[in-house]
């Protein structure tokens, strides 16, 4: 314990760094405004394209969502069926454990009170019977789950992404302007 807590000290005190990229201008600054441009030309374009995707996921969502719903009525319809057959099943159960339990009951009583070897041979099988028939009670059908548009038009939204790579391809245009992108680790926190 003593040592998890070492551990947990020495990192919660440990430097923190960030990734930042330091850009060396080249002599042709033409160049580098050109690419400067065409990173705010897909920056734009990605931004629109970004919430043309939030708007379309709202009529994404609801479709699959009327979908879902459709098929959860389907399924609710068939779950009440298999759960009045259920309690059938169950209520046969029960009435069938109950009378086994009960001629338990007789055969020990005769077992018990003469020594009978039917009785006692009957009642060790009845008894097995039980162990047996408590393993095999029938189980409730699984209830369907109501879909939630909510949740849905969550996940449609997360589909949409805002990036676009548009850093990437300013830092090749800027390196092909012969500039250089230099990528350095810089402490941000817990500096000594």
């Amino acid at each position: 314990m003593l040592i998890v807590l070492l551990a947990l000290l020495l990192l919660s005190c440990s430097p923190k760094y960030k990734i930042v990229k330091e850009y060396v201008l080249p002599q042709n600054t033409l160049c580098v405004q050109d690419c400067k441009e065409k990173f705010l030309e897909c920056k734009k374009a990605c931004f629109e394209s970004y919430n043309a995707c939030l708007k379309e996921s709202v009529e994404r969502a609801r479709k699959v969502y009327l979908s879902l719903l459709k098929d959860y009525e389907r399924k609710s319809r068939e779950y009440e069926k298999a759960y009045e057959n259920y309690l059938k099943e169950l209520r046969t159960y029960r009435e069938t454990l109950y009378r086994i339990k009960e001629d338990l009951k007789f055969y020990e009583r005769i077992c018990s009170a003469y020594k009978d070897k039917e009785a006692c041979d009957k009642k060790e099988w009845l008894k097995k019977r039980i162990r047996f028939y408590e393993r095999r009670k029938p189980l409730p059908p699984q209830k369907p789950t109501m879909p939630s548009y909510e949740i849905l038009l969550k996940r449609e939204r997360e589909a949409c992404s805002c990036e676009c790579g548009c850093e990437k391809l300013y830092d090749a245009c800027f390196e092909s302007c012969r500039g250089k992108v230099r990528i350095k680790k810089v402490c941000v926190e817990n500096c000594d």
